[in-house]
């Protein structure tokens, strides 16, 4: 049975058995791509939220929808945010700025994502990059890959163990795993953040 990819990096359960939770955060005006429900996320050195798309470096969470001021001037709740979304205020929180909600405490959570390749049992522990694509229908085409998979500190992500689910064949190419960020921007990560 061939494996369906899933899209992006689903939060599935938090250490400790505790909720996932969720925080609004601010995303630049006229952002350059799109960010996608479930795309792994960055701060940039301005404090703002986009899409991820250097897949070796540090995530600061995982998208899980967006609230931003459409072209009739409304705002509106979506899965997505669309590239080139345009605010004009300044300030730090703006009446009309486009923001994402991403998971908080987010290297608390274990994640579930699709692998690309054909991981073993070897592969369990080790840290992996992901792939970078521009969202599909809203959805996050990000996927771990197998390409790069290694002990390095700095890769984003970490490979716990496979995903336990009638519909995921772990002994085929590209099953779902478990996962969790590696190198993030919030402590007690790596501190890869921009502050000094």
């Amino acid at each position: 049975m061939a494996n369906i990819t899933y899209p992006g990096f689903q939060p599935y359960r938090r250490s400790g058995g505790l909720r996932i939770g969720y925080r609004r955060a601010r995303v630049l005006t006229n952002n350059t791509l799109a960010i996608g429900l479930n795309d792994a996320v960055i701060i940039d050195t301005n404090g703002d939220t986009l899409r991820a798309s250097t897949t070796t470096t540090a995530v600061s969470s995982v998208s899980g929808g967006a609230s931003f001021v459409d072209t009739n001037g409304v705002r509106v709740g979506a899965k997505s945010l669309p590239a080139a979304t345009l605010y004009t205020s300044t300030g730090n929180t703006p009446d009309n700025a486009s923001f994402v909600f991403v998971v908080d405490n987010s290297l608390e959570v274990d994640y579930v994502a699709t692998i690309i390749g054909s991981p073993t049992r070897g592969s369990m522990n080790k840290n992996v990059p992901f792939v970078a694509g521009a969202p599909s229908n809203g959805l996050s085409t990000q996927t771990l890959t197998l390409t790069g998979v290694n002990t390095t500190a700095t890769l984003p992500f970490r490979i716990q163990d496979f995903y336990e689910a009638a519909d995921n064949d772990q002994d085929v190419a590209n099953p779902r795993v478990i996962c969790k960020i590696n190198a993030g921007m919030w402590e007690p990560a790596l501190s890869a953040s921009a502050g000094t």
